[in-house]
């Protein structure tokens, strides 16, 4: 078992943007940095011990732009098969005395270092906060930090799902941590969610 102390963060980089048109979402500028680098920036200065980023399309552009930072980055081959495919890559890059992982994804660039800390002082196995939620207003958002006891069920996920398929079987212990921001509830889809991401953030 890992140590409940020792928490990992998985970012996943590995999307096809496929609502987009012809932009890489993860490579657009948000306040002078790209979103794929909001998350990365905001997982490096949490209090998680370690950041996996997975990719999948584009790898070699979003390669580049990681260029420097102290994360460990994972290719997922089979990225166009569903997020599932990404969540076992980067779960299967993580050492044996991790207690937990944050799943973020990439395209939420509202989300920062402090909510994952949130979810970390949060989260306690012992005491039926085995998997802490982030949300805002009573909505359930993300991250989401999962409890290394769930890493087997999750490796068993197929197809274009997240482990958020997992919430409603693991009830009893899933606790919803209210962040300050609706950030957590707001990812970038489309090229309107972007442009009004762009917008809010001028």
């Amino acid at each position: 078992m890992g140590d409940p102390k020792h928490i990992a963060v998985i970012v996943l980089a590995a999307g096809q943007s496929s609502r987009m048109g012809d932009t890489n979402k993860l490579l657009a500028e948000v306040q002078g940095k790209t979103m794929l680098r909001h998350a990365v920036d905001a997982a490096l200065g949490s209090r998680a011990v370690g950041v996996v980023v997975v990719t999948g399309f584009e790898a070699d552009r979003i390669n580049k732009s990681l260029n420097g930072l102290a994360v460990e980055v994972v290719h997922n081959e089979d990225f166009a098969d569903g997020m599932s495919t990404s969540l076992k890559c980067g779960l299967a890059a993580l050492s044996d005395d991790i207690g937990g992982a944050i799943i973020c994804l990439a395209d939420m660039p509202g989300v920062k270092a402090a909510d994952l800390d949130n979810l970390i002082s949060a989260f306690d196995p012992h005491a039926d906060r085995a998997v802490c939620v982030a949300s805002y207003d009573g909505k359930r958002g993300n991250p989401v930090l999962w409890s290394q006891a769930f890493f087997s069920e999750i490796m068993e996920l197929t197809g274009d799902v997240g482990a958020r398929a997992l919430l409603q079987k693991h009830a009893p212990v899933v606790h919803e941590v209210e962040m300050a921001s609706d950030a957590v509830i707001q990812d970038v889809d489309t090229p309107d969610a972007l442009a009004l991401t762009l917008n809010l953030t001028r």
